[in-house]
C-alpha cells in the first residue's frame, strides 16, 4: 500500500500544479511549464539544441517561429522566419539545418541555417532545378534519415525528368534528396516505386531508418514497407491495413522490431505491429486515449520505449510501449480546454530535447512547454478458461476498479488477455462474459514495471434442464404425470411435488424422486392417492451442485364418482356453479379458506347448483360437499 499512496500523492501534486497555472484539463504525469501565443494558427513543431540552449521551431500560418525554451517557464520568441501562407507546415532537423515543408503551391523546400542561433537565422528555398528534378511545387511532410543523410519528401507535387526521357509529374510519391553531401544544397537521388494500386502512389507521411521506408498511404488505409537501398529502383516489400484504415503517421521502435502507426480519422488508434520480419507483419495491440472514443490521433514519436503522441482535441498522451503487445497509457495533458472532437487542439509534440521537456503546438495559436514524468505501467496478463471444460474463453471483459488511466480489455480467441494501468497498489478486477458467472479478484496487485499473471476459470451459467412439456391426466383411481426434456446438463434428479393442506397451510410435498438421465428423455410417474377435485403438481429440477428450479404448475381434476365434479367459472367474480346432475338430493356445502376455516355454508341439490361468492375476499378457497373437495379462486 505504500507504493499506492506515493503514486496518488504524486498525481495530486501534478494536478494541483496544473490548476494553479490555469490548466484544468486532464493531467497525469505531466507538469505544465509555460504557454506562448502567436496570434495565428499553428501547425507542426520540432526542436533543436546547441550551445547548451534549447529551441522550439513552431510552424504557423505565416512561416516558422523560433522560440528559446532553455528556461521552460519563460520562453523567448527570437524570430519569425516567413514563408508562403499555409495552415500546413512540417519541420525536421539535420545537423544544424532545419528543413520545412508546406502545402502552399510554389513553396518548395525551405532550409534554415541554425548555426547562428540565438542570433537571426538565414533561410533559402530549394525547388529543384537540377538535371533530373525539374521543380518542386509543394510538399506535405518529410522525414530525414539522419544516419544516412537522406531527406524524404511526402505528399507533394514535383516534376522529375529522367535523362533522355520525358517529364513525369510525381504527385504524392516519396522524393528522396541527398543532404549529407551538402545540406544547404540538396540533390535529387530517387523516388518511391510507381507500381501497385496506391492512388498514384500518394504517401502522406513516413518514417525511414536503415534505407527502409515505412510509408503511410492514408487514402488506402495501409502502410507499406519499401526497401530503398537502391534509391533509383526501390522495392515494395509488404503492406498492412491499419485499425481504422487511414494511416497517417508511422514511427519505429528503438530496437527496430516494432512499428507504431496512427490513423488520422474519428475514433482512431495508436497501433503496434511486429515488423521484425518484413514479409510477415503481425498486429500486436492498439489503444485510444483513456475514456476517448471519437478523438483523432495525429503524430507519434518513440523515446525510450514510450510513445509520445499528439491527439488533437485530447492534447498529448504518453503510452508505455516496452511491451508492445500490451499498450498502456501512463500520461496525459490536454492542451485544448474545450470539449469536442475534430481537427482542433494539439497538432504536434516533440519529445527529444536534451532536457526531456516536451514542446507542443496547439492549432489555436499556441506553444506549450511541458515536463513529463515517464512512469512504467503496471501490467496484468493471463488466460481465461471454462471452469468445467478447461477450454479457452475469448471475449471475456476484464475491468479494473481504478479509473486512473485504466485500459478496458477482452480476452482474445486463445483466451489471453493483457491490460494494466499506471497506478500501483491493490485493486479489484472483474472478469465477465455472457453465459458465465462473473468472477471478482478483490486484491489484485499492480506493480510498476512488472507483470502480474492472473489466470482465471469462469463457471458457466448452467440451465440443467430444458423442459418442453409437463402434463397430468386422471386415470382410473390415479393421476398420471408425464414430462419431456430436449436437453439435460449436470442434472441430478426430479422431485415430483403435490400441493397439500398440512396443519391448515398449503405445502408442496414430495411424492416421488426420479433420477435424471442427463440426455433428452420422456418421463412418467403417478399420484396413487389423488384427492377428489383439483390436484396441483410441479417438478423441482435439481442440479448436481444442489441448486434447483421449479417447473410450471399443472392442475388435474379427479373424481371417484361416475359423473365428474367440477366448478365453473374458476376463478370467479360473483357466483360459482357445480356441474349439473351431480347431486340428486340436497347436500350441505362448506367453503373453507386456505387455513381450513369454514367461511360460508349453503346447500345444493337438483336445480340449485350455484352459490354466491361475491362477499368473499380475493384468494384461494376449497369447497367441500360429501367426500368431494374442489379448489377455486375468488378474483377481481
Amino acid at each position: 500500500m505504500k507504493y499506492l499512496k506515493i503514486s496518488i500523492l504524486a498525481l495530486a501534486a501534478v494536478f494541483l500544479s496544473s490548476v494553479l497555472r490555469g490548466q484544468t484539463s486532464p493531467t497525469v504525469n505531466v507538469t505544465f511549464r509555460s504557454k506562448m501565443g502567436f496570434g495565428m494558427d499553428c501547425a507542426n513543431i520540432c526542436g533543436y539544441a546547441a550551445g547548451g540552449r534549447e529551441y522550439a521551431l513552431v510552424g504557423n500560418l505565416q512561416g516558422v517561429a523560433i522560440v528559446d525554451v532553455t528556461n521552460p517557464d519563460v520562453p523567448v520568441n527570437l524570430q519569425q522566419v516567413t514563408g508562403l501562407t499555409s495552415r500546413w507546415r512540417e519541420i525536421k532537423i539535420y545537423r544544424n539545418y532545419a528543413y520545412v515543408t508546406t502545402e502552399a503551391t510554389g513553396s518548395g523546400l525551405q532550409i534554415f541555417d541554425l548555426s547562428t542561433l540565438p542570433a537571426a537565422v538565414m533561410s533559402r528555398v530549394y525547388a529543384g532545378g537540377d538535371s533530373i528534378l525539374t521543380n518542386i511545387q509543394r510538399i506535405h511532410a518529410l522525414h530525414i534519415d539522419t544516419a544516412k543523410g537522406f531527406c524524404y519528401l511526402f505528399g507533394g507535387n514535383s516534376v522529375i525528368t529522367p535523362i533522355g526521357g520525358s517529364a513525369t509529374n510525381t504527385d504524392g510519391v516519396a522524393v528522396v534528396l541527398d543532404i549529407k553531401t551538402d545540406p544547404w544544397n540538396p540533390k535529387f537521388v530517387g523516388r518511391s516505386p510507381s507500381t501497385g494500386n496506391f492512388n498514384r502512389n500518394y504517401i502522406h507521411d513516413g518514417y525511414v531508418r536503415g534505407d527502409t521506408l515505412f510509408a503511410g498511404h492514408v487514402y488506402q488505409g495501409i502502410f507499406a514497407i519499401i526497401d530503398f537501398r537502391d534509391k533509383k529502383a526501390p522495392v515494395i516489400v509488404n503492406t498492412q491495413t491499419t485499425p481504422t484504415s487511414f494511416n497517417h503517421n508511422t514511427w519505429l521502435s528503438d530496437d527496430g522490431k516494432t512499428l507504431f502507426t496512427t490513423d488520422e480519422n474519428t475514433g482512431s488508434y495508436l497501433a503496434a505491429y511486429d515488423v521484425s520480419t518484413p514479409n510477415d507483419i503481425k498486429f500486436l495491440d492498439k489503444i485510444r486515449t483513456v475514456g476517448g472514443t471519437a478523438p483523432i490521433v495525429h503524430n507519434v514519436h518513440i523515446i525510450n520505449d514510450f510513445a509520445v503522441t499528439s491527439w488533437y482535441s485530447e492534447g498529448i498522451t504518453i503510452v508505455d510501449v516496452h511491451r508492445p503487445e500490451n499498450l498502456i497509457q501512463v500520461g496525459q495533458y490536454d492542451t485544448y480546454p474545450l470539449t469536442g472532437t475534430g481537427f482542433v487542439g494539439c497538432w504536434g509534440v516533440y519529445p527529444f530535447l536534451p532536457s526531456g521537456n516536451l514542446i507542443c503546438s496547439n492549432i489555436t495559436d499556441s506553444l506549450y512547454v511541458l515536463t513529463p514524468q515517464y512512469i512504467r505501467a503496471c501490467y496484468l496478463e493471463g488466460v481465461v478458461r471454462d471452469a468445467i471444460t478447461n477450454a479457452v474463453l475469448g471475449g471475456v471483459s476484464v475491468t479494473i476498479s481504478s479509473t486512473d488511466m485504466d485500459k478496458k480489455a477482452q480476452s482474445n480467441a486463445e483466451g489471453v488477455y493483457k491490460t494494466g494501468q499506471v497506478t500501483s497498489g491493490f485493486f479489484s478486477v472483474t472478469y465477465s462474459k455472457t453465459g458465465y458467472i462473473s468472477q471478482i479478484f478483490s486484491t489484485t496487485v499492480f506493480s510498476t514495471g512488472l507483470v502480474t499473471l492472473q489466470n482465471v476459470a469462469l463457471s458457466p451459467v448452467v440451465v440443467p434442464i430444458e423442459l418442453i412439456d409437463f402434463q397430468g391426466f386422471a386415470e382410473k383411481e390415479r393421476i398420471k404425470l408425464t414430462w419431456k426434456t430436449s436437453s439435460e446438463i449436470h442434472a441430478a434428479n426430479y422431485v415430483l411435488e403435490k400441493l397439500e393442506m398440512l396443519n391448515n397451510k398449503e405445502t408442496w410435498s414430495s411424492i416421488a424422486v426420479i433420477k435424471a438421465n442427463n440426455a433428452p428423455s420422456n418421463y412418467e410417474n403417478f399420484d396413487v392417492s389423488p384427492i377428489v377435485g383439483t390436484n396441483y403438481y410441479r417438478l423441482k429440477i435439481v442440479d448436481v451442485d444442489g441448486s434447483f428450479s421449479n417447473s410450471k404448475i399443472v392442475s388435474v381434476e379427479f373424481s371417484s364418482l361416475k359423473t365428474p365434479v367440477f366448478l365453473f367459472p374458476n376463478p370467479s367474480k360473483n357466483r360459482v356453479y357445480l356441474s349439473e346432475n351431480t347431486f340428486k338430493n340436497e347436500e350441505i356445502v362448506e367453503i373453507m379458506d386456505v387455513s381450513g376455516k369454514v367461511v360460508a355454508r349453503t346447500t345444493v341439490g337438483e336445480g340449485r347448483m350455484g352459490f354466491d361468492v361475491q362477499g368473499l375476499a380475493n384468494g384461494t378457497y376449497f369447497l367441500k360437499v360429501n367426500d368431494v373437495v374442489l379448489r377455486f379462486s375468488k378474483a377481481f
